[in-house]
């Protein structure tokens, strides 16, 4: 069993190939010496998840090279506090569950600089050749996911939470003034699904169900 003083293992330890030193790779804490990437001695250096120094005034930027921890130490801090509160905790929220270190890495790559409005073939700027091939990639893995033949079903996979999804489907579905049956909160339904929708021509009624049916429901 892990000491107090040790994290204990869980399943988020991925988390700390994305806070490890940029430099070294060394696990969090202490210092670490060696030699830098370019060949130059590193010496004792402390260890960029150990306590940051306040950024010196004055001090020349790399041309946006510097890692979050030189960048910003306070904000590196915080992300620490909370990378080790995930490592610590159970997370029983299925929308919490921990993102793998594939996904980390996706998320935190150069599409993050990628402006990609519209669709696979139809955007609105230029340069989006590898963007529609992510995009389309990941329509044709989702409906095999799902068993669909995509000569018959097409889906839409870029909704980035379950709200905008949510509206998507009802807005398919249903006319304006049309009735949405579904649990109410407090029985375990979603807080997106009791909110009236604004905007013109798009209002639906959205009825939760009895606590009674709602028992029954589940």
């Amino acid at each position: 069993m892990a000491s107090p003083s040790q994290s204990p293992p869980h399943s988020c330890c991925f988390l700390t190939a994305s806070l490890h030193s940029p430099l070294t790779g060394e696990p969090e804490g202490g210092s670490v010496s060696g030699t830098h990437p370019t060949g130059t001695p590193s010496s004792t250096q402390p260890h960029p998840l150990g306590p940051a120094a306040p950024p010196q005034r004055g001090q020349r930027s790399r041309g946006g090279k510097e890692s979050l921890a030189e960048s910003d130490p306070e904000l590196w801090a915080l992300l620490r506090q909370e990378k080790q509160r995930q490592c610590r905790g159970l997370e029983l929220i299925a929308s919490e569950n921990f993102c793998s270190r594939a996904a980390l890495e996706a998320l935190g790559s150069c599409l993050n600089n990628k402006y990609s409005e519209g669709y696979p073939g139809r955007r609105y700027y230029g340069g989006s050749e590898v963007v529609d091939q992510i995009e389309e990639l990941c329509a044709r893995r989702a409906l095999e996911a799902f068993g669909l033949d995509p000569a018959r079903w097409g889906v839409n996979v870029q909704p980035y939470s379950g709200s905008p999804a949510n509206f998507a489907a009802y807005t398919a579905l249903l006319r304006p003034h049309e009735r949405l049956m579904g649990l109410d909160l407090p029985d375990g339904g979603q807080c997106v699904r009791g909110q009236r929708a604004r905007g013109r021509g798009a209002a639906r009624a959205l009825t939760p169900l009895p606590p009674a049916a709602s028992r029954t429901a589940t």
